[in-house]
C-alpha cells in the first residue's frame, strides 16, 4: 500500500483509527522486534526479499493479532533468507505466544520449526497431529524423511542433526540394499567438466560422472 517501510507498517493502524501516540509506540515496538529500525525510511522496492517479508510480517503484527496466517512465506527467498524469516517466526511464537499457521510446499525448510502439521488429502479428508506422526504416513515428505524411511530407521528425523543421531552408522550393505528397489536410470553423465570462463581457469565441474535412477533420493 505504501512505498516506505514505516508507513506500510503504520497503514493498518491508521485504517483502524488508532490514536497517533499509540500508533507510534506500536510501530516502534514492531520495528525493533523485527530489526527493521535501520530500514524505517527505506523504499520497500529497494529491500531484499527477506527484508520485504519481514516488513509484511511487521505490518500484520502491529495490530497485535493472536494468530498469524502466512501463505508460503519463503517461496521467493533463497535458503539463507528463508532460514532468517522462519527463525523470526519461531522467536515470535515463543516470545509473544503467537500462533503461526503457514502453508508451505517446501517442507524441508519448515519441519524443524513446526509443532503440528495439517495434511489435506485429495479426497478432502484432513489429518492433524505432531510433525513426526503426520510425516510418517504422508505421501509427500522431505528428502530427509524419505531417506529415513528407506533405511527403516524407525524414527522420523526433523533435522540433519536428528538424522545423524538416529543413524550414527549407515553401512555400505544398507546403502546397497536400499538401492535394489530403485527404478530405471533416468539420468547419466560421464566425465563432465565445465568452467565459468573460456580459458578453463575457474572450474565449476571437473570430470564428474553420475547415474540417477527413478525413486532415488
Amino acid at each position: 500500500v505504501s512505498d516506505i517501510v514505516e508507513d506500510e507498517i503504520a497503514f493498518s493502524l491508521e485504517s483502524l483509527g488508532v490514536a497517533p501516540e499509540i500508533m507510534r509506540k506500536r510501530v516502534e515496538e514492531v520495528l525493533d522486534l523485527l530489526a527493521l529500525a535501520p530500514l524505517r525510511r527505506r523504499n520497500i522496492s529497494e529491500l531484499s526479499g527477506g527484508e520485504q517479508q519481514r516488513v509484511a510480517i511487521a505490518a500484520a503484527l502491529v495490530t497485535n493479532p493472536k494468530v498469524l496466517l502466512l501463505d508460503e512465506p519463503t517461496s521467493a527467498l533463497d535458503p539463507s533468507a528463508a532460514e532468517e524469516v522462519l527463525s523470526i517466526l519461531h522467536r515470535l511464537v515463543h516470545d509473544l505466544g503467537l500462533t503461526v499457521i503457514l502453508a508451505e510446499h517446501r517442507l524441508e525448510r519448515v519441519i524443524g520449526f513446526v509443532d503440528r502439521i495439517i495434511l489435506i488429502h485429495g479426497d478432502g479428508t484432513v489429518d492433524l497431529g505432531p510433525a513426526r506422526q503426520i510425516l510418517s504416513k504422508s505421501p509427500i515428505a522431505p528428502p530427509l524423511v524419505e531417506l529415513a524411511k528407506k533405511f527403516e530407521l524407525g524414527q522420523i528425523p526433523l533435522s540433519i542433526r536428528e538424522f545423524r543421531k538416529f543413524a550414527p552408522e549407515i553401512s555400505e550393505t544398507m546403502v546397497q540394499a536400499a538401492g535394489k528397489n530403485l527404478g530405471d536410470t533416468i539420468l547419466a553423465i560421464n566425465s563432465v567438466s565445465a568452467s565459468y570462463d573460456q580459458y578453463q581457469r575457474s572450474k565449476a565441474l571437473s570430470d564428474v560422472s553420475i547415474k540417477v535412477s527413478g525413486g532415488e533420493t
